[in-house]
């Protein structure tokens, strides 16, 4: 969406778009806030502005922090490169910066919510649509923030954070899902005009329901676990109007930005007032030391984890750089370990680091198929499940840069556990650098000992089931004591974590590099 550039923290920040430079800033609060239809639409921008600030920030949680993926960083303070090596403290700069910014969106929402429940001078349908975008984004944020830290802050109103205490992770769950019910109600992605692609849609309402759903069912405590897969089943089962797209990278085409398979991307333009170089730093991670055969910030960590692919799998080559062309001598590159390829720009390699403006993929049909297959088989449904994983398997050996039958790859099986092993590893391959990998991992409770396979550089990182939440920030803590800390970070007692709940099954793949 290439509207969404505007921060608006609590007193709402307008700033003006790159067509109208000539204007200065207009800063509204409760008392003038909203006089037009435009105010509430600029404002409910900003509540998208912190998904777009974390793009790179949560590549370091998700992906750096799991198995298959590195800080190449040197540790200089407790920042990225210690997310990787799981040396972070509860002081770390990254740890800070994103619950800061995932609050700033929860706050901003909770202050959009608030003004529009009572604004006439605000088209009554457009209010509506608005305070479902923001209830959308704030069930987003507090997805992000229950899955990586527990118990948090339940926070909805723009007077209620004050000292607030940590709240139950399945209180939190219930009021995601009772947000993204109501966004359900948004129009279809088809129905946004040109200018509004990129907001939030009734089909990636139903789908991060459906993610939470899975996730829910997998959460220590849940009352019914069988009732939230069947509640992700259902939820997938209600969007419709989107696609596979054939070629597995024209989901990062920048030319296309809202391909078929699109569901919800955080926005990254080149020239936003907020950026100016588009903002994707997963872009500058992936490929920062150009064409030096260094190790550049995110790296994939063994050669293992691309040796897993078929090469007749489009998704290798979609996933991995394995050379690069230097454009200005026309000297080659072939890299020791591989770059990242999808935030990659190939067709201007040589400014790829710096621009940075392809869009960040958060969800997508693929992943839509892959939840529903999921639930479906821990309800016993295998046969149901089959064919949905089957969609990605055509797909993914549909372009083959190999001749290729896409059937030849079908798993066929009966067996549920087979079947579990056989969804894990298809999103291990479908979802490389997509900000999936530690989602899953601790949602199938084999974070540890999956970590544990992997050597870096010859060692074992030093992960503990302590690993499986991330620490409350010591910021956060100084300004408010009514927040506790997470077990195994102020001290050494893992209780909550010593359960039989933990480290069961495996991620689908045997031994990698013992």
């Amino acid at each position: 969406m290439k509207k969404i550039f505007v921060y608006s923290i609590l007193t709402f920040a307008i700033l003006t778009s790159c067509a109208d430079l000539s204007l200065e800033p207009t800063f509204l609060t409760a008392t003038n806030f909203p006089k037009t239809d435009a105010d509430a639409i600029v404002a409910a921008n900003g509540i998208y502005v912190p998904e777009a600030e974390i793009s790179a920030t949560i590549t370091y949680f998700v992906d750096a922090a799991a198995d298959a993926t590195i800080s190449g960083e040197a540790v200089l303070g407790d920042g990225g490169a210690t997310l990787s090596n799981l040396t972070y403290g509860t002081s770390n700069s990254y740890v800070d910066f994103l619950w800061t910014y995932l609050y700033i969106g929860i706050s901003n929402a909770n202050a959009l919510i608030d003004v529009l429940n009572d604004a006439p001078a605000v088209t009554s349908s457009l209010a509506e649509r608005l305070i479902n975008e923001a209830r959308f984004l704030r069930a987003h944020y507090y997805f992000y923030l229950v899955q990586l830290f527990g118990e948090v802050p339940l926070i909805l109103s723009p007077q209620g954070g004050i000292a607030v205490p940590r709240n139950d992770v399945h209180k939190v769950y219930t009021q995601i899902v009772t947000d993204l019910q109501a966004a359900t109600n948004l129009p279809h992605d088809v129905d946004y005009p040109a200018a509004d692609k990129g907001r939030v849609s009734k089909g990636a309402a139903y789908a991060l329901l459906a993610k939470v759903h899975l996730t829910w069912a997998t959460t220590p405590g849940v009352d019914d676990p069988e009732a939230h897969y069947q509640a992700a089943v259902d939820a997938a089962n209600q969007i419709t109007g989107y696609s596979l797209t054939d070629n597995f990278l024209d989901n990062w085409n920048k030319n296309n930005r809202y391909p078929s398979e699109h569901i919800f991307s955080a926005s990254h333009i080149a020239g936003q007032v907020a950026f100016g170089d588009g903002g994707n730093h997963q872009s500058h991670c992936a490929f920062a030391t150009t064409f030096d055969d260094e190790t550049p910030h995110l790296v994939v960590s063994d050669s293992s984890f691309f040796n897993r692919f078929d090469i007749n799998d489009q998704r290798y080559e979609g996933s991995f750089l394995f050379e690069a062309t230097n454009p200005d001598n026309g000297k080659t590159t072939r890299y020791t370990l591989p770059r990242y390829r999808k935030y990659i720009d190939v067709d201007n390699i040589a400014t790829s680091a710096f621009t940075r403006d392809h869009n960040r993929t958060i969800l997508r049909y693929a992943d839509v198929l892959l939840i529903q297959a999921e639930a479906l088989n821990e309800l016993g449904h295998t046969q149901e499940a089959l064919p949905l994983l089957n969609q990605i398997r055509h797909r993914a050996f549909l372009y083959s840069p190999h001749p290729a039958n896409p059937e030849d790859f079908y798993i066929r099986t009966d067996s549920q556990s087979e079947l579990r092993d056989a969804i894990r590893r298809e999103r291990f391959y479908e979802f490389v650098y997509e900000q999936s990998r530690w989602f899953d991992l601790v949602r199938w409770k084999v974070l540890v000992k999956t970590i544990r396979k992997v050597k870096v550089q010859d060692k074992y990182r030093n992960v503990s089931l302590k690993h499986y939440r991330f620490p409350i920030p010591q910021s956060e803590r100084n300004l408010n004591p009514n927040l506790t800390q997470n077990p195994g970070y102020d001290d050494n007692d893992l209780s909550p974590y010593l359960t039989s709940d933990y480290e069961v099954g495996t991620d689908g793949f045997p031994p990698s590099n013992d």
